[in-house]
């Protein structure tokens, strides 16, 4: 009970805090987001996302969890009807980010500094929100 609190109520100090910034911070530009951001290479950004989707035990509990029930246990081929549903699960998330990076490049450009900063004051309040029902959270 007592690790439960300790977590619950850093986690909503720290929601509250981001919120908190958020807020504040709202609209301003510093010199660092300023200036034209440091191009990345797409080698080291695709091995960054690589190793977080390799080491992500969620990753490997959701395959255990999911695709056996999709493939039956005393088939002879089931190692390679599990490769082909993870091969499956692979290409649909790829087309589903490659979708989603353009999309949100494309609107982060189109958006206005006032629409930005109205955006950022209502992030920063969910957050506040968030750090609120967590505070008020009982145990479950």
């Amino acid at each position: 009970a007592a690790a439960f609190n300790v977590v619950k109520w850093a986690g909503a100090a720290y929601l509250a805090f981001i919120g908190v910034r958020a807020i504040l911070t709202a609209g301003r530009t510093s010199s660092a987001t300023a200036a034209e951001p440091e191009a990345l290479r797409t080698s080291s950004v695709f091995w960054t996302g690589f190793l977080t989707n390799v080491l992500n035990p969620k990753v490997a509990v959701f395959f255990l969890a999911f695709l056996p029930q999709f493939v039956s246990a005393g088939s002879p081929h089931a190692p390679l009807g599990f490769a082909v549903l993870g091969l499956i699960f692979i290409a649909i998330g790829l087309i589903w980010l490659v979708v989603l990076t353009f999309v949100a490049a494309r609107s982060a450009a189109a958006i206005s500094g006032r629409l930005k900063s109205w955006l950022e004051r209502a992030l920063g309040a969910a957050f506040i929100v968030l750090a609120a029902k967590l505070a008020l959270a009982e145990r479950p």
